[in-house]
């Protein structure tokens, strides 16, 4: 567990650096902290190409170009240096010469555009950097260095797939104060991060589950990669059901994120994934719905939440579970509504800022008596 102070002394400027708004998350942090008085601002790289909310965008060019992420994996693949150890703890992100020289580039391009955005923008302004994703704006970590120089706090957020795969930026995790995830695996990837729920915001979440009585039942799915959540053999499941039983499959896929949400709102019930991650913000967004929600559970969520009300499935499972939900629209309403105020108590945003806040004010002072 990771020691908490009560908070800061006095409102803070905050600045959130993000390669992309991920599932919302850094957006949620910012209007959380707004909520508690503080000035607080996001830089994205990038859009989502789910079109969440942005603050300050700067476009910039080849973080989601279609193609790029496959020639990055080709890059790789002809130069691993032996000395690679995949299996460290925590990750670390290594690149090749290839990759190098691509990153070079790809900062050269940006160079012109981030320059001309700090001429009108005082990075140095801010008492708390919070980067949400581990990274700074060049591959080389130049600006964070450079605002750790000059006695700037700075933390890193891991969301998911940055730690898992590419791992830690060395330059950045020997500067960070804290660094956070929201992520239950990330906990044995990266021993010592300190793990905090999901921020969720509920002023624009409404029990949409009240009619359970209606005909058909809905169930939902969203994947944002099939792969990473079982989708096939989920979708397969249902279609197996649909035999005996009378429902609707609402298969979410490739939406903006409001048109997710106004889905999402018509289902009567929602499977998150059955892989070995464990429940997320697309979990959260059906749960505060008052939707009753499927998902695999990760043993350490298990043990700080025994009772909370996620309908944990697995592989083996998963058709069996669903059963009685789609039978019974009393399971449904009993459940979704135990859900909402599950998710009300654990992953309100304004108390996930605040245990941040007080950790990182912990980790501060602690760090200026040595």
């Amino acid at each position: 567990m990771c020691a908490a102070d009560t908070s800061f002394s006095r409102p803070l400027r905050i600045l959130h650096l993000a390669p992309l708004n991920t599932a919302g998350v850094p957006y949620t942090f910012l209007k959380a902290e707004r909520a508690l008085g503080y000035e607080s601002r996001l830089i994205t790289f990038t859009k989502h190409p789910f079109h969440f909310d942005e603050d300050i965008c700067l476009n910039l060019p080849f973080i989601t170009t279609p193609g790029l992420h496959t020639l990055k994996k080709l890059l790789k693949s002809r130069s691993i240096s032996s000395n690679d150890d995949i299996s460290q703890i925590p990750p670390v992100r290594r690149c090749n010469r290839f990759e190098k020289h691509l990153f070079r580039l790809r900062d050269r391009v940006w160079s012109r555009k981030i320059t001309n955005f700090l001429n009108t923008f005082d990075m140095n302004s801010f008492d708390l950097y919070q980067l949400d994703g581990g990274a700074g704006l060049y591959h080389d970590s130049r600006i964070i260095k450079q605002l750790s120089k000059e006695g700037k706090t700075i933390i890193c957020m891991y969301l998911g797939s940055d730690l898992r795969m590419r791992g830690i930026i060395p330059e950045i995790n020997g500067i960070s104060s804290c660094n956070f995830t929201v992520e239950y695996d990330h906990i044995d990837l990266y021993p010592g991060i300190c793990h905090v729920p999901f921020p969720f915001d509920f002023s624009d979440f409404h029990f949409s589950a009240a009619d359970n009585e209606k005909t058909p039942v809905i169930i939902g799915h969203a994947p944002s990669k099939r792969s990473n959540k079982g989708s096939d053999y989920i979708l397969k499941v249902l279609q197996q059901l649909q035999k005996f039983y009378s429902f609707e499959i609402c298969l979410i896929e490739n939406q903006p994120h409001w048109k997710a949400l106004e889905l999402k709102s018509q289902c009567s019930l929602f499977i998150d994934q059955i892989s070995d991650l464990g429940y997320g913000i697309n979990a959260v967004e059906s749960m505060a719905m008052g939707i009753p929600t499927f998902s695999n559970l990760m043993q350490r969520f298990k043990e700080s939440y025994p009772n909370a009300p996620i309908v944990e499935v697995t592989f083996d499972d998963l058709k069996e579970k669903l059963i009685p939900y789609i039978k019974s629209p009393e399971m449904r309403l009993s459940v979704g509504k135990a859900s909402r105020e599950w998710v009300r108590q654990v992953h309100d945003a304004v108390n996930v800022i605040q245990e941040i806040h007080g950790i990182v004010a912990h980790c501060v002072t602690d760090k200026g008596k040595k």
